[in-house]
């Protein structure tokens, strides 16, 4: 049952953004996140949340929940026109876990921490927590991945420098091998803009 309503909070969300409400959309995708790490005890629909029963809900499948959340929220922000203010909404509802590796699911810490950190200017910390998100791989978290990994262009491109030109022609060199890559995020890779359109 919980799982159900989480399911309908992340319809909720798809609805907001499909009407273009997107700072509501992206506020209750990080308030499901905080709900599953158990940082916070209910969520703005429904009545009687029951946190402790989340115990009760196989870590795999909660993972699995919090990347469709939060993997679709990261592609609608690093496709969109307003990344740094979408991030910072994202993650203040989030409410980060104080311990990232005690967390339900340590890699998305990892990502919106790195997020965290290129927001207020910590390099240093922007790439220390990629290194700790990239280097648990794809598999479960492939939505996540790619978004970042954008982020990741998108950052050497403005640091412009001789190594981040190095590293950005390694991961255009190997994103033509990216088969789930999302068209809107391929083109993002390429410097197109392409519209998102919502039907």
């Amino acid at each position: 049952m919980q799982m159900h309503r989480i399911q309908q909070g992340h319809n909720l969300a798809r609805m907001d953004l499909r009407l273009g409400r997107r700072e509501a959309a992206i506020r209750l995708a990080g308030m499901l996140l905080a709900y599953m790490e158990r940082r916070i005890d209910e969520l703005p629909y429904h009545r009687k949340w029951s946190p402790r029963s989340l115990q009760a809900v196989p870590r795999t499948l909660l993972r699995a929940m919090i990347h469709q959340i939060i993997g679709e929220s990261a592609d609608y922000i690093v496709t969109g026109d307003a990344q740094a203010e979408e991030w910072r909404v994202l993650i203040e509802a989030s409410q980060l876990h104080p311990e990232a590796e005690a967390a339900v699911f340590p890699q998305v810490q990892h990502a919106l921490r790195a997020q965290y950190c290129y927001l207020v200017g910590d390099v240093e910390g922007y790439l220390r927590n990629l290194e700790r998100f990239f280097r648990l791989g794809i598999r479960n978290c492939h939505l996540l991945w790619y978004a970042i990994m954008v982020g990741l262009v998108d950052f050497c491109r403005e640091l412009n420098t001789h190594l981040s030109g190095q590293v950005l022609n390694v991961i255009l060199r190997d994103s033509v091998k990216w088969r789930g890559l999302p068209p809107l995020l391929r083109s993002r890779l390429d410097g197109t803009a392409v519209l998102r359109t919502v039907a």
